[in-house]
């Protein structure tokens, strides 16, 4: 199960190369249901998604770089590229917006990394924005996402000034239509502010 938001996010005075990063690669077998091969570094992946919107069934299988290149090969549309930092929601907040939320959801342990710590830095915990700046066909795009435990800890998150629009629900910006669409659907609202 993934329950996931979606936000435009301005980056103004945020360092992101301050941050880890992973290079992304992706290409759509399937858009409906959605069936995707990815690399995500050295790992390669098939991912069957189903459902639209805040929840949807998620389901990942290793594949070798064999069968990934095989069947990248076979992708339709636009193959997406992107680079994934992970960063703390905390980064994402105002002076004002730290101070107001100092014992609710934001407050996070700022000295240990999820990687330091000897947590999976891929399970959901509604702390931490996985920012993908994109390149190719959407250079200059760049989405926050953030994955949540719960339906509730996603329903109750606040979300910061710095995320100027929400678009988990606009189906522009699932990549899987980004992939049939290429990015003028998008046009320049998506850009890196």
């Amino acid at each position: 199960m993934e329950i996931e938001r979606k936000y435009l996010v301005d980056l103004r005075g945020i360092d992101i190369e301050a941050y880890p990063a992973q290079e992304l690669e992706q290409g759509y077998l399937s858009t409906d249901p959605v069936v995707r091969v990815r690399r995500e570094g050295d790992a390669y992946y098939l991912t069957y998604k189903s459902g639209n919107g805040l929840v949807r069934v998620e389901e990942n299988l290793p594949l070798t770089q064999e069968s990934y290149e095989h069947l990248l090969a076979k992708a339709d549309g636009y193959v997406i590229t992107k680079r994934r930092y992970r960063i703390p929601v905390e980064a994402f907040l105002d002076e004002e917006e730290l101070r107001a939320n100092v014992d609710t959801v934001y407050k996070a342990e700022l000295t240990e990394s999820k990687e330091d710590s000897g947590e999976d830095p891929h399970l959901p915990d509604g702390k931490t924005v996985e920012l993908d700046v994109f390149s190719g066909e959407f250079e200059g795009m760049v989405v926050a996402e953030i994955e949540f435990p719960t339906k509730e800890a996603a329903d109750a998150f606040e979300m910061p000034k710095r995320f100027y629009k929400e678009v988990t629900f606009d189906p522009r910006y699932i990549n899987a239509e980004m992939s049939k669409n290429g990015r003028a659907d998008l046009g320049d609202e998506a850009l890196e502010a």
